[in-house]
């Protein structure tokens, strides 16, 4: 994915898509006024037990991408707030919104950036373009 836009600097963005069976991210970087999509990829949680067990496989990642990547930016999308008739129930919610917590918990910890929340899915990628705009206006 290339999108032609003019910016000062080089950010690094990274997006998070939290769920206790796969935390999907990807990593943004501008060069050569092109935004490009460095790396996507679904970290498989599903196969553990318990929500520590899932977030050690989540910090292990999160350690390794600290060793190849410095993030300006990470935006991640809200944990799930209500019931959808027969996918959610109140204890889904409450597991999802947990491991949500401890996720951001372990990026914000780890790459010591301060998370934006996203509301929307579909919104997250609007936000990261928005965020790149900004950037171009310094």
């Amino acid at each position: 994915m290339n999108i032609d836009i003019k910016f000062k600097n080089k950010p690094k963005i990274l997006g998070l898509d939290i769920s206790t069976t796969a935390t999907a991210y990807c990593i943004l970087k501008k060069e050569d006024n092109k935004i490009t999509l460095l790396e996507a990829q679904s970290i498989n949680v599903s196969e553990k037990d318990n929500l520590y067990e899932k977030a050690i496989l989540v910090r292990n990642k999160f350690n390794e991408l600290k060793t190849k990547y410095t993030f300006d930016k990470i935006f991640v999308e809200e944990s799930l707030q209500s019931f959808r008739p027969g996918f959610s129930s109140a204890k889904t919610l409450t597991t999802l919104s947990k491991f949500n917590g401890i996720v951001c918990y372990l990026a914000q910890d780890i790459f010591e950036k301060i998370i934006t929340i996203i509301y929307k899915q579909i919104y997250i990628y609007i936000y990261i373009y928005i965020y790149i705009y900004i950037q171009t206006q310094k």
